[in-house]
């Protein structure tokens, strides 16, 4: 295979896996903070303080009264940094991430006019082609493109 061929295929994967990954909206969650955080165990919440101040932590933990984010020293440290956090009584809201498909299916759509309207602009779309050059037939489907990634024809 080529350079330029495995360049390609490398590019349609990294987009099919951005648009597996989809994206991400935030909902308020149903169950009390200390809860959620023993029960659940989310990637990630965005806790909102009574004092109005909004927090986000990845990987929360539980300690004592409070909600925080994980330990991590800071290289060359001996001691840690103090944990972001706030305690459990002083939480106002509390929201977990979730998959959106409306916003996946939004972006699959801009890329794709994003992408067209680039592919218009390089083939120089809305001319007459060169005489003498015939024009190209070329078709695609996503089945088509899941058998190219997967390095069957092509």
């Amino acid at each position: 295979m080529s350079h330029g061929r495995a360049a390609t295929r490398l590019g349609m994967a990294m987009i099919a896996l951005g648009l597996l990954a989809g994206c991400k909206t935030w909902r308020p969650a149903t169950l009390p903070p200390e809860r959620l955080i023993v029960e659940e165990q989310p990637s990630s919440v965005r806790i909102t303080a009574a004092s109005g101040q909004t927090l986000t932590l990845n990987h929360p933990i539980l300690v004592g009264d409070s909600i925080v984010g994980p330990l991590a020293p800071s290289p060359g440290t001996t001691l840690p940094p103090p944990r972001p956090g706030v305690v459990a009584s002083e939480v106002r809201g509390i929201e977990v991430p979730e998959f959106s498909p409306g916003r996946t299916i939004a972006l699959a759509v801009g890329m794709v006019v994003v992408a067209s309207g680039w592919a218009g602009l390089v083939a120089g779309s809305g001319g007459q082609p060169p005489p003498n050059v015939p024009e190209p037939k070329f078709s695609f489907s996503i089945l088509d493109g899941i058998e190219w990634l997967l390095g069957g024809r092509w």
